[in-house]
């Protein structure tokens, strides 16, 4: 119930935190500070679609950080060049992350 609850939290939070919580659980050590920030921008993209009608705001601005791609009141575009290298990065992520968590497993305990 406990990790339930925390992971029902931590689904509400920005992706940064999401890989610091798996990062301090089983320190993977992916994926990149880059790919974290990226990734923040494609799900802050994807949130305001979702639930602003695309339409830019601050919330947008803070979640995607540095890799912030619009300025408050602009509309979100998703072309094919952008929707590629989500599809990418998104991949690339799940390929890492699950590379990672194999190698991790098959270690011994004690390492």
């Amino acid at each position: 119930l406990i990790t339930e609850r925390e992971l029902n939290e931590l689904k509400y939070d920005r992706p940064t935190a999401w890989f610091d919580y798996l990062n301090r659980i089983v320190k993977l050590g992916c994926p990149t500070e880059d790919e974290i920030e990226r990734f923040a921008e494609m799900k802050a993209a994807r949130d305001l679609l979702i639930h602003s009608s695309g339409i830019v705001n601050q919330t947008y601005r803070d979640k995607a950080g540095k890799k912030a791609r619009y300025a408050v009141g602009d509309k979100v575009v998703i072309d094919r060049p952008y929707f590629n290298d989500c599809w990418v990065l998104a991949k690339k992520l799940v390929d890492d992350i699950t590379a990672a968590a194999k190698r991790r497993l098959s270690k011994p305990a004690s390492a």
